[in-house]
């Protein structure tokens, strides 16, 4: 049985003439103990064979193990956390999509005889040709629609740049995709493109991770494939109602990772919009969202929207983000901690997409202005996991200042996860 809650944390004293609200709304899903079971999930994992995955993560080592041998062996080993009643399949995709297992077609049941089946139909898998990532996804697609009620993730891995078809072809696709299932992705080496990888993960409401080497590859698909288990509720959106005069001007989730959601937003009424999140296990997850309220006489005090999580038409939770106006700037000056939080952990990942962005058009001062506010905002927010991926891009002068050189030689391996994590968040600590 489920049981979610949702919280709003701001500021509600605006001042004199103020017309925007911003508010941390938390929502918070919890489970019983129970081991979930697998029943009612349908996982389909997309695996690269393009050409590309003949070569090896790491040339340099006494016996390199090519990328199609690391990920047959992962896949394998992470077929193995299917839990029973899951259903399941198997594509391996180049510039076509070919259905694994079952070969047959369709989906099947995880048990004992068809994960052993499955393990023996993927070490069969042959690399070659190209790379057309929508005919992976389409492939998938057909097989979620045939279980609507069903909660569906996929899992898409690639190595390379989706170069086998023209970009739209792409586009088109995730626009059927949306809302029939999510989709984590990981890139192998660094061969593959970032944005393409996160424009999938954030059209099907999934994440986005990078493999450096073998030894990582088998880890990180058995922990997906278990995140994937975890799941126990499909379809879950977040509703916001505001009344008129009023309009949502964004909404953004920022843990566990940040990812915008306005262009997912769908319309209910003139007054009501619902914004997808796709299916919860035990977790919790924060948004950002900024209201623009039509201005009141000081002492109003207003409701400027009502957020509810929803299932299905049921609403489960729901909170109020309330307004009033004053001329006392002790009240209307201080910045909720929460919303003060993420709006620093949003401006560093902007700071880190922009400044990459700057050094690989080789503007050399705006790279160095980004990514020094980058190591500032780190710094602040003692944020060591992103200070050291950072420091492997540029050489620290002062971090309290953000004065940073460029550093030559970077490893692309090395730009590109810090890219990657670039939208991973420190979750606000709860007050005592």
């Amino acid at each position: 049985m489920s049981d979610f809650s949702i919280a709003s944390h701001h500021n509600e004293h605006l001042p004199e003439g103020g017309t925007e609200v911003v508010t941390m709304l938390s929502i918070t899903s919890a489970y019983g103990a129970t081991t979930p079971s697998g029943e009612h999930s349908v996982i389909v994992i997309m695996g690269d064979k393009s050409g590309s995955m003949r070569t090896p993560f790491d040339r340099s080592a006494d016996e390199p193990v090519s990328k199609m041998a690391a990920a047959r062996d992962a896949l394998s080993a992470a077929i193995d956390h299917l839990a029973d009643g899951t259903e399941f399949a198997v594509i391996a995709g180049n510039h076509q999509a070919e259905q694994c297992y079952p070969e047959e077609g369709g989906l099947v049941v995880a048990s004992d005889r068809t994960r052993a089946a499955a393990r023996r139909a993927i070490q069969l898998i042959s690399p070659g040709g190209g790379t057309a990532m929508s005919t992976w996804l389409a492939a998938a697609r057909e097989l979620f629609e045939s279980r609507p009620d069903a909660i569906r993730l996929g899992i898409l891995v690639t190595d390379g740049k989706n170069e086998s078809e023209e970009p739209e072809a792409l586009d088109q696709e995730l626009e059927r995709c949306a809302g029939v299932f999510q989709c984590e992705c990981r890139g192998v080496g660094t061969g593959w493109v970032v944005e393409e990888l996160r424009r999938i993960s954030g059209a099907l409401l999934g994440g986005i991770g990078m493999i450096r080497s073998s030894a990582q590859m088998q880890q990180d698909f058995s922990e997906m494939i278990d995140t994937a288990v975890a799941k126990r509720t499909a379809d879950v959106s977040l509703r916001l109602w505001v009344p008129r005069r009023c309009e949502i001007v964004d909404l953004q989730q920022v843990a566990p990772v940040i990812e915008g959601l306005m262009g997912l937003a769908a319309a209910r009424s003139e007054l009501v919009t619902d914004f997808p999140t796709g299916a919860w296990a035990t977790e919790r997850r924060d948004y950002l969202v900024r209201i623009r309220v039509a201005p009141g006489e000081l002492g109003d005090d207003v409701l400027a929207a009502r957020a509810s999580v929803v299932i299905g038409d049921e609403v489960v939770a729901q909170t109020m983000v309330r307004a009033t106006w004053t001329d006392d700037p002790s009240l209307s000056s201080p910045i909720a901690r929460e919303v003060a939080h993420y709006t620093g952990q949003a401006k560093l990942s902007l700071a880190i997409r922009k400044g990459l962005a700057a050094r690989n058009e080789g503007r050399t001062d705006a790279a160095e202005a980004a990514l020094g506010a980058a190591v500032r905002l780190a710094t602040a927010a003692d944020n060591t996991e992103i200070l050291e991926l950072l420091e492997r891009i540029v050489d620290v002068v002062d971090a309290a200042e953000g004065v940073v050189r460029l550093r030559s030689g970077v490893d692309l391996g090395d730009e590109m996860e810090l890219d990657t994590k670039s939208t991973k968040t420190q979750r606000v600590k709860r007050t005592s």
